[in-house]
């Protein structure tokens, strides 16, 4: 019995280990996309990090509030930090001239960040104020250029404010406060001045603009002037503010893009400039591209695009007139082009990119210093006709030619690429960092192909069907050769004494089912297949028929169907939805029609509690409407938080839990579980409910107060148990507490009973039997899922996103099982079961991080998928970062490890072959001479 237990217990530190992180499978069972989002024209750029290097890092701020350098030899990301949420018309990156900082400025936070480094410098908050411009004050003070230099601020609340915040340490030098009423719009500097710009209210929707004038020194105002012909009808009107040029200029337009109006700040001339037009097609978009240094020439360049055409007129500023020149006209072309403005000592250079090619000219002249000609964008974006939308560059200029350009551009396609003269360099998959949903597609079966001949058989006659199968017979001998070829290779690789190529590699694995395909849906209305085995390449990309938003609240469904076919609705309750094949992203065959599972009840959320639907139904060739089974309404003073129901694919190895003493605790197993949470609109409280979502009766209830109403609530259901997580706060310490809240369901409290229900788990006197067990955490969980396998045999793991600490952690069900014993040891019987003593709190093993030292931004979501090998589930986190990984929660014992020498067990099957050869004929005479011996 002794060694029985110690057996046991030696079973349990195994399949701890089962979880450890070894070193040859990090990075290779797991891959990890390391996104930024949508990099922002005005935004990104080139800088040298450190002013005694020559190298430069693309430096960027994106849609999703990511801060990042990238490397752009490769496209790594070198560092990355993550802003608070905010619109990203509103969020700022901004980078002074032989500076070591970059400054970000976002909602009511100014931070500056070590260029080379990512390092958190400083941090200014501006309370109940909004950043509205950031700008870097450029002044030849006479301090060491290299410093971090002092940032402009303009700050929109209450009161509109422009701060001077010192570079070395955030500390405000001084402040300026509008008290006009004005909108604040932007701010701009020269060597000399501080100018700000503001709409100042004319007449009824039509606004004038007023330039305040401030000292840099000590932020007073020295002169405020409006310009009395401006009609701008709202913000947008405005088209550029130039900052720290050496003449800054103000750009606008009126509501028909007929005219442009130019004005050098600081006076009050303005310059009007006809808009020309491409008969039959409507402007887009007006787009001022200008230089940033300070010592620049005055010279830039606006942007015309049409749906169909692009073209731009450069303009000069004369300095001493104060007047502004059209100097030349770029060629109209097909397309979209992203241009750039690049400064070079005091020259001034735009690059333009289209489709077709790369061209610089000097803003002197028009003639064109250098040009390179492109194949196209569409070896790197799985999107044709892809185009170019906004771009920064960087130049190697020698005298007056350029020799070299590189330039970070971003394409309609949701692609961020590095164009190296005439060569694609890298592309980054940003379209990624949008995905809204996601599940993994179930490939059709191999044999399909087979199938479908032998489907065609079946409709012939006898003849023909014997004359077709010698047929296809006789071609697929025509493939015999080419495979008796692949032989010798195939031996040498399957023993380790040849590399196997990346088809070879992908056909070996491809019958464990790790290739699976993740169909990734975005918010921008593009729909991507990524194969899991292969570091989450994309295979295929399509666009919908629409973008998906989805509602507060709601999340898009996307239904996978063992056909290999994908189904999207944008919301629980839409009525449109997208069909698309989700292995290759083609569209379907109008003869394939999923088999869909049809559901008994419906459950639809609002904000105000759940409902029950039965679908609508064709019985004996009469349709019945849909109609109300149930409902669920929240109390007055609630709303609905969380809504979970058990996964409609969630296999069960056993109806049972065989204990210690061989006598089993029967499981109540039932596929309608539905756990509804809701909250008070204050969320400081919690109520959580199981319900059974077939009949609305609700079998546990937990009512949790002083919860923390800012911090997450995340749930899971699987099998015959259920999981949550909420946080508590102490209202007087401010201590606060993340629960872990875990219970399972069983047919009775008794071994071998199977209690008051029917055969298909439904209770029919009264609930279920429910132990409960509550651990403390050590950080709030945003999401959690269960891991999936083919027979449900594996054990399970319960997937949880750590958002303070940006990592994914698998906890092993045995670890939070609800049922160990509470303030005792387990006893001989519970050692058998594997039970093992309560402890209150649950410290997160590091071995149980499936994201290793990875940090991922933004996980939303998590979803699970059984690979065919029953050890192993597919598992795929997406939001920001997308990730994937598989999982073996019981080990991977149906499949030979990667140490496995499968040399050295042929070449033992060898010898034993030649030592039979060599010694069976001894054997023989020895027997022979045996027998005679035994005559004589």
């Amino acid at each position: 019995m002794r060694c029985l237990i110690k057996s046991v217990a030696a079973a349990c530190a195994l399949s701890r280990v089962a979880h450890a992180v070894f070193v040859d499978d990090a990075g290779v069972v797991d891959w990890h996309h390391t996104l930024l989002g949508y990099p922002q024209q005005d935004a990104t750029f080139f800088h040298q990090p450190q002013a005694d290097s020559k190298a430069s890092l693309a430096y960027t701020l994106s849609d999703r509030g990511i801060v990042a350098a990238v490397n752009p030899k490769d496209g790594a990301v070198i560092w990355r930090q993550q802003l608070a949420e905010t619109s990203s018309s509103n969020a700022f990156l901004r980078a002074g001239q032989t500076s070591n900082t970059v400054v970000s400025g976002s909602g009511s936070e100014v931070i500056a960040w070590g260029a080379p480094d990512g390092r958190q410098i400083w941090t200014t908050y501006l309370g109940d104020a909004s950043v509205r411009d950031l700008e870097i004050l450029e002044l030849e003070d006479g301090r060491d250029q290299t410093a971090a230099k002092d940032s402009l601020v303009l700050a929109g609340g209450s009161t509109t404010k422009i701060l001077r915040l010192g570079g070395e340490d955030g500390s405000k030098v001084w402040e300026f406060t509008d008290t006009t009423g004005d909108v604040p719009h932007q701010i701009s500097a020269s060597a000399t001045q501080v100018f700000y710009v503001a709409l100042h209210s004319a007449s009824a929707g039509s606004y004038k603009i007023r330039v305040t004038t401030l000292d840099p020194t000590t932020g007073r105002r020295t002169d405020q002037y409006t310009l009395s012909d401006s009609d701008i009808s709202d913000a947008s009107s405005v088209l550029a503010v130039g900052a720290n040029s050496a003449s800054p200029v103000i750009v606008w337009t009126d509501k028909s893009f007929s005219t442009l109006k130019v004005n050098v700040i600081g006076t009050k001339s303005v310059a009007t400039f006809s808009v020309g037009k491409v008969p039959g097609e409507d402007l887009e978009t007006i787009i001022v591209h200008a230089p940033s240094r300070a010592n620049s020439r005055p010279h830039f360049l606006v942007q015309f695009q049409t749906l169909a055409h692009s073209w731009a007129q450069v303009f000069h500023v004369d300095l001493q007139k104060s007047t502004v020149l059209k100097a030349y006209d770029l060629p109209k072309v097909a397309g979209h082009s992203a241009f750039a403005a690049t400064s070079e000592g005091s020259n001034v250079f735009f690059t333009r990119i289209t489709q077709q090619e790369v061209t610089v000219v000097s803003s002197a002249s028009h003639g064109v210093l250098s040009r390179w000609q492109l194949s196209g964008f569409n070896d790197h974006t799985y999107v044709k006709n892809a185009q170019p939308l906004h771009a920064a560059t960087e130049l190697s200029v020698k005298g007056d030619s350029v020799s070299a350009a590189r330039s970070a551009v971003f394409l309609s396609s949701g692609d961020w690429v590095l164009v190296r003269d005439d060569t694609v360099a890298w592309s980054r998959p940003e379209e990624l960092a949008h995905t809204v949903t996601a599940a993994f597609a179930y490939p059709p079966a191999a044999d399909k192909e087979y199938e479908d001949e032998l489907h065609k058989e079946t409709e012939l006659n006898v003849i023909s069907a014997y004359i077709y199968r010698w047929t296809r017979h006789i071609s697929e001998l025509q493939k015999l050769p080419a495979f008796l070829a692949t032989i010798p290779s195939r031996v040498l690789s399957s023993v380790g004494l040849r590399e196997k190529t990346h088809s070879e590699f992908s056909r070996a694995v491809r019958s464990f089912g790790f290739h699976k395909v993740v169909v990734c849906i975005t918010s921008t209305g593009y729909a991507l297949g990524l194969d899991a085995g292969d570091n989450g390449k994309i295979v295929w990309k399509l666009a919908l028929p629409e973008p998906v938003h989805p509602k507060p609240g709601q999340q898009p469904v996307l239904n996978a169907y063992p056909d290999g076919t994908m189904e999207l609705k944008p919301s629980l309750n839409a009525v449109q939805r997208s069909l698309f094949d989700g292995t290759t992203g083609g569209p379907l065959d109008a003869r394939s029609e999923p088999a869909r599972p049809q559901g008994f009840v419906n459950v639809k959320d609002s904000a105000s509690g759940v409902d029950g639907v039965q679908p609508a139904t064709t019985i004996a060739k009469k349709t019945h409407a849909p109609r109300s089974w149930w409902q669920f309404k929240t109390a007055p003073d609630e709303v609905l938080v969380g809504l979970v129901a058990r996964p409609i694919e969630d296999p069960v190895a056993s109806i049972g839990r065989v204990l210690g003493d061989r006598r089993v605790l029967y499981k109540y197993l039932n596929p309608n579980l539905l756990l509804v949470a809701t909250a008070p609109p204050s969320r400081n409280a919690l109520t959580v409910r199981l319900v059974e979502s077939l009949t609305g009766e609700i079998l546990y209830t937990g009512v949790h107060s002083d919860v923390a109403p800012s911090l997450p609530f995340a749930a899971a259901v699987s099998e015959n148990w259920f999981v949550y997580s909420f946080t508590e706060s102490s209202g007087d310490s401010g201590a606060v507490a993340t629960l872990l809240v875990v219970g399972e369901l069983y047919e009775s409290s008794l071994p071998d009973d199977h209690g008051a229900s029917n055969s298909s788990g439904q209770s029919l006197a009264k609930g279920p039997f429910i132990p409960l067990q509550t651990y403390i955490i050590p950080e709030p969980i945003s999401h959690m899922a269960v891991t999936q396998t083919g027979q449900g045999i594996t054990s399970k793991e319960l997937l949880v996103t750590l958002p303070s600490s940006n990592a994914l952690v698998g906890i092993p069900k045995a670890i939070i099982d609800p049922r160990r014993p509470v303030g005792r040891d387990p006893n001989k019987i519970e050692q058998f079961e594997g039970l093992m003593k309560y402890a209150p709190v649950l410290e997160f093993d590091p071995k149980w991080y499936l994201s290793h030292q990875r940090e991922l931004y933004g996980i939303s979501n998590v979803t699970t998928s059984p690979a065919i090998l029953e050890s192993t589930s597919l598992v795929f986190a997406y939001g920001l970062d997308v990730f994937g990984t598989r999982v073996s929660p019981s080990f991977s014992f149906d499949i030979l490890g990667k140490d496995f020498n499968k040399l050295q067990m042929l070449a033992t099957v060898f010898a034993l072959g030649v030592g039979t050869f060599i010694v069976a004929p001894l054997v023989a005479r020895k027997y022979v001479n045996t027998q005679w011996t035994f005559v004589s």
